[in-house]
């Protein structure tokens, strides 16, 4: 048996991968950046503006609603449910406490629904 031939030249794909200045070991890497935190610095401030954009879009179907003044509950805050459980997760009982709920509305004013 013969073995069959292709009736087009088949091209192999032609990869370039950059090389960006000059590779250092992961050890290297890891202790400067421990003591810079150029990654975990820009991570960190992409995190904080997607967190107040979070709470925005949250709040923003309540900024239209008036509270129901027969109520007898208030609606303090709207919270996104990854910063609802990044604090769960750090302490199960911090939104059961009014100070920690009253200090987190202060901190972030995009949380609050009528304001």
């Amino acid at each position: 048996m013969g073995q069959a031939r292709p009736t087009e030249r088949t091209q192999v794909p032609q990869i370039i991968v950059p090389k960006l200045g000059k590779d250092i070991p992961l050890t290297q890497w890891f202790w400067r950046e421990l003591r810079e935190g150029g990654f975990l610095n820009r991570m960190l401030a992409r995190e904080r503006a997607d967190t107040d954009r979070r709470m925005r879009r949250g709040a923003e179907a309540f900024r239209s609603r008036q509270p129901n003044p027969k109520s007898d509950m208030r609606l303090k805050a709207v919270i996104d449910p990854r910063t609802f459980f990044r604090w769960f997760a750090t302490d199960r009982h911090f939104w059961e406490d009014p100070k920690n709920v009253e200090r987190f509305v202060r901190d972030n004013p995009a949380a609050q629904p009528w304001r």
